[in-house]
This record gives structure tokens, sequence and C-alpha cells, in this order.
């Protein structure tokens, strides 16, 4: 899997080209102000319609096509992760609780900008959504397209990649993983505030959903710089993820700060390593309450080890599964997944029956010779 190449726009190669999309208008503050000959009186006359949501949690809805919004917080607090979160859910239709609501007929096409990390990096993210979607590398092809800015110096040409992979690739929702790199200066306002126009008018002008992170001031729930105020006052929504710590455990919470639409309830999730292709990898996992007393219990929640379910018994694997997941409060794949750790560390010993097929689970010696 290569990284980027100019030739390319700056794309990650997934291993296949999408195609030529058609010929887009030139956006009009790609024109000349001579350019301009009207007005553009809007018209009243056309018949309304409700926004055209893209996601939803729960009963709100959120990120309608047509709008930019913004996900904040602070250096390490999960904003990375969560766009994965809305990613899964929008390229699987629907991700632990969270749901893709595209209007019917309306494809779904993602495009990630990564401009702040390094190519390892980037291609975490597409391994993670692999694993968190299952739709295989063909299924991702065809709805995913990756740029990678990190290496880009001049400013000016970021954005006529995003612009120009915008026009080529025709995309329905847009993730800007690191919006600050898209300014010289994001404590010019004249700069950011060009910057946000541009996006805005992306976003009116191709009907698409724009997510722009933008990091908080260290110590502060303020966005960075002009941009972050630029940001603040034209987006739908606003986002900000704050990671939790509670005794041995760490969670992430997503809340809603800004809503121009229902307010969506505080989204709780862990960071859970996984074996993929005999590497570890962080994936988020919801967690499924519904009040912060039910979070905080579910923090504080501490399960016995797999052999301490076990004991002095003997156990069939369909009983030490049920037995783990009602303990660990987990699926039957997970549940599986820690009886098999159990086993391989030597805490277990895992047999065959004298007589048929069952695997017999004890703890302590062998119980046949």
């Amino acid at each position: 899997m290569s990284v980027f190449d100019d030739e390319k726009e700056g794309f990650i190669d997934l291993g296949q080209d999408h195609g030529q999309a058609p010929e887009a208008e030139v956006p009009a503050w790609e024109r000349g102000i001579e350019d301009v000959d009207e007005p553009g009186w809007f018209d009243i006359e056309q018949p309304y319609t409700p926004p055209d949501y893209t996601l939803r949690y729960k009963t709100a809805s959120f990120a309608p096509l047509g709008g930019i919004h913004a996900l904040t917080g602070q250096s390490g607090h999960g904003k990375t992760m969560t766009f994965s979160l809305l990613m899964a859910a929008l390229l699987r239709g629907e991700y632990q609780g969270m749901d893709c609501i595209m209007p019917q007929g309306t494809p779904v096409r993602i495009l990630y900008v990564d401009t702040e990390m390094e190519a390892r990096n980037t291609l975490t993210v597409v391994a993670r959504l692999l694993y968190m979607t299952g739709i295989g590398l063909a299924g991702l092809r065809e709805r995913l397209r990756v740029i990678n800015l990190r290496d880009e110096v001049e400013i000016a040409a970021n954005w006529q990649r995003l612009r120009r992979a915008i026009l080529d690739y025709c995309p329905t929702v847009v993730f800007v993983d690191g919006m600050l790199d898209m300014v010289e200066d994001f404590n010019s306002n004249e700069e950011c505030q060009k910057a946000v126009r541009r996006v805005m008018a992306l976003a009116s002008l191709r009907y698409i959903s724009v997510w722009c992170l933008v990091h908080e001031n260290p110590g502060s729930t303020k966005m960075v710089g002009h941009m972050g105020s630029a940001l603040e006052r034209k987006v739908t929504d606003i986002f900000e993820a704050k990671k939790e710590k509670q005794g041995g455990s760490v969670t992430f919470c997503l809340r809603h700060v800004k809503a121009r639409g229902k307010d969506v309830d505080d989204i709780y999730f862990h960071v859970v390593e996984e074996d993929v292709g005999g590497f570890p990898l962080g994936v988020p996992r919801i967690i499924e309450t519904t009040t912060v007393s039910e979070v905080a219990e579910a923090l504080a929640h501490n399960p016995k080890p797999v052999e301490e379910i076990v004991g002095d018994a003997t156990m069939t694997t369909a009983e030490l599964r049920e037995a783990v997941k009602q303990e660990h409060r987990c699926g039957s794949e997970a549940a599986m997944d820690i009886i098999r750790d159990a086993v391989n560390d030597g805490r277990l010993h895992a047999e065959h029956a004298p007589t048929g097929k069952a695997i017999l689970y004890s703890r302590g010696e062998p119980l046949f010779n």
C-alpha cells in the first residue's frame, strides 16, 4: 500500500481508481470580483425542505448536508478516534447505536484529509476503519479516499489539493483532521475568515457535509485562535472530545456543545486494543449507557479474571462463555477472546472430555492424563 504522490493529488492509494467525476462549476470565491455582474437574488418561492442530516445518535440528528461542523478538544483527548466512530457509522450504516441517515439515493463517499500526522498514522486510521466496518478493502475503496498533507510545505497547495479532491471525487462527507494547517497564521482574522468562507462555499455548492477539527487552547475549552472564533460562528454543530479518568479506567466523552437542531446526548466510549493482523490496534467502543451515573458505574466496574470465574469448578465452553459475558459485560466474541487469552497464558486448562467433543475448562492441574 503506497502513501501518496503529487501525480495523484496526494490520495492515499487504496488500490483502485474511482474514475473521473463530472467537471464542477468554479466556486464564486475562485472567480475575480469583476466577474460578479449581478447580486444573486435568493429565490424565496422555492419549496422549503427540512435539513438532510447525515448522522443520528439515539433520537437526535446532526451534521446536515450543505453544512460545516467542528470537532474540538485538547491534544490526546480522542478527536481522531471520534472521527473514526463517525466514519464507521457512515460506512456501515450503523455503528454501536450511531446511525447513518443519509437521504435515500445519496451515496456515502468519504474524503478523509489528514494534515498533521505522518503516513503511518494515517494508515492506522484506514486499518481501524477496515476492522470497525468489516466491509473489506474492496468495499472501502468504493466509499473512501484519503489525503495526507503532512509533507506539503505550502499552505496554498493544501487548499488546492483539498479543492481538487472534492471536485474530482465528489464526496458526500469530508473530514479535515487538522484545520489549523489550512492557514499560515491561525491568529490572522482575515486569513481565518477567508478559510472558513472557502469551506462554507464548498459545502454549499457541492451540498456536502464538512467536518473541521480544531484544537482547544491549553487549559481552556475555547478553540484555538481566530480560526476557532470564525468556525464557532458558522458551524451547525460543535462537538467536544474529552478524556476522563476514574481509578484505572480511561474513557472518552463526546459532548454536543453547540447545536442548531436537537442536542445530542453525551456519547461515552472506551478505546479497546484489538489484535489486527498480528499488530495491536486501538478501536473505539461506545458505552451503552443512558445516564451519567450509569457511566460512572460502568467505569468503576472491575470484572473478575476468567480463572476466578471458573474457581474450583469445571465448565463447558458454553457455560464459561456465558459467565464471562455476564461478568465482563461483553459479547460472545469478546468473551471467547478473554477465554483464549487465559488458556494461552496458562491461567486455565482446556481439555477434550474423555467422551464426546466437548471442551472442559478448569483451573489448576489437567483434568485427564
